[in-house]
């Protein structure tokens, strides 16, 4: 882990500045239930509409040419694959291109390549009117039969709900990226789960306001749907709206009480907020249910520790320590209960092994440092960790104050007036201040 260099009164706040610089739905906790036993496309055709593209903008502009608001259309997005040769440049073939388009434009519709493989159509509604679904299963069908390939269908509806035209099409877009979690071939309409994976998508790009207007999309589908409102949850976390985040975690737990993902997102929220007692019910619920999780233990650890429940926050520390060995953050943590304990033993095992995991841990230094000048032990030692840690990190008061320490011991009283007054003279090694 790259070490965090702040001044800081403790090391709770490094501990803080850890948590808040993580996913608040970690990768490492369980997968959303839509995930299961689906694999991700290799490329999201929807990273077009994201970064823009001159194809997807004129696409637009047919659409709106074309559209008949008193009529209604089918819009699809298709992406072809060759069974036989795994051909994906379909464009550059006049065959191809002839076929579809004879299909598309015998119903009225009309296409657009936007990648070499990758077509968007539209097609009018039939007269009689047909039933949209059908329409869209039995073009994809044609097109399969005809050309003899796999097609992967996105479809949308117009009109459906307030969206506008160039919205349809930008739908079935996302629709084509759901598909693309199933085995070529699949036709999928937009749902809750599409703006899920959409919300998704733009979160890891880091477009966190436009992922939370695709959550808030599948929400307008599906109000209660709970991978939507826990991930509606982690982008408000995210942007520091922690009470908007705080609610709608609550409002997934009422769906999935049992769900440890949503606990330990309540719970590190609460823990953020400083509502200590709220966030210690949802991470001790969190971990009965699963003690294996890295996460739900350290920041159990660290709320336990900031409510003074230091045998509770141990349980926790101790359990995240064996979980990620070469962690020095819940060593670390041990260490600084102990030393305030007064259990100096145990205290210099914890720093040990946390300087062991991280040979730049200051607070871990300056704690055994404190530890040795306590037992008026090791004190070359203890000179040595306090002063590498007050060149580490020179604005921590703390570390400056217990170098000074070790130097009245030593009768080193100009030096000790410096780090007790270090505005007095700044602290240098080179020219042999301290």
């Amino acid at each position: 882990m790259q070490r965090i260099t702040m001044t800081a009164t403790s090391r709770l706040h490094i501990a803080e500045q850890f948590l808040t610089s993580r996913e608040v739905a970690n990768q490492t906790l369980p997968d959303a239930p839509w995930q299961k036993e689906l694999t991700p496309p290799r490329e999201y055709v929807s990273d077009i509409l994201i970064q823009g593209n001159y194809r997807t903008d004129a696409f637009s502009f047919k659409l709106n040419q074309f559209q008949k608001p008193e009529q209604g259309f089918l819009c699809a997005v298709i992406s072809f694959t060759d069974n036989k040769t795994l051909e994906t440049h379909f464009q550059d073939h006049p065959r191809y291109t002839e076929k579809i388009s004879g299909i598309i434009t015998d119903r009225g519709g009309i296409m657009s390549w936007l990648t070499p493989n990758v077509l968007s159509m539209a097609i009018p509604r039939p007269c009689p009117p047909a039933p949209m679904a059908h329409l869209a299963s039995s073009i994809k069908k044609q097109m399969e039969k005809s050309l003899g390939v796999i097609i992967s269908m996105g479809a949308s509806i117009f009109p459906w709900m307030d969206f506008s035209a160039q919205e349809t099409f930008h739908h079935g877009v996302r629709a084509l990226d759901h598909a693309g979690f199933h085995k070529p071939g699949a036709l999928i309409f937009p749902n809750p789960v599409t703006f899920n994976i959409s919300g998704d998508r733009r979160y890891r790009l880091g477009h966190i306001d436009d992922a939370l207007a695709e959550y808030r999309l599948g929400l307008l589908l599906a109000p209660t749907n709970f991978n939507l409102l826990n991930s509606l949850g982690v982008c408000n976390s995210v942007l520091n709206q922690f009470d908007r985040a705080l609610d709608q975690f609550e409002k997934a737990l009422e769906i999935m009480p049992k769900d440890v993902m949503a606990l330990y997102n309540a719970g590190l929220v609460c823990n953020l907020m400083n509502h200590l007692d709220k966030g210690a019910e949802y991470l001790t619920r969190a971990s009965k249910l699963n003690n294996t999780i890295f996460e739900i233990e350290l920041t159990a650890g660290i709320l336990f520790t900031k409510a003074n429940r230091f045998s509770r926050a141990l349980d926790h520390l101790e359990r995240a320590g064996k979980i990620s060995p070469g962690t020095a953050l819940p060593h670390g943590l041990m260490g600084d209960i102990h030393l305030k304990q007064g259990d100096c033993s145990r205290a210099v095992k914890s720093y040990t092994r946390a300087i062991k995991c991280n040979a730049r841990d200051t607070w871990s230094m300056s704690g055994l440092a404190r530890i040795y000048e306590i037992q008026n032990i090791n004190m070359d030692i203890a000179m040595a960790l306090a002063r590498q840690s007050v060149m580490l990190d020179p604005g921590i008061s703390l570390f400056r104050h217990r170098l000074g320490k070790i130097y009245l011991k030593k009768g080193w009283y100009e030096k000790a007036a410096i780090e007790f007054n270090p505005k007095k003279k700044p602290f240098n090694l080179d020219k042999g201040v301290a």
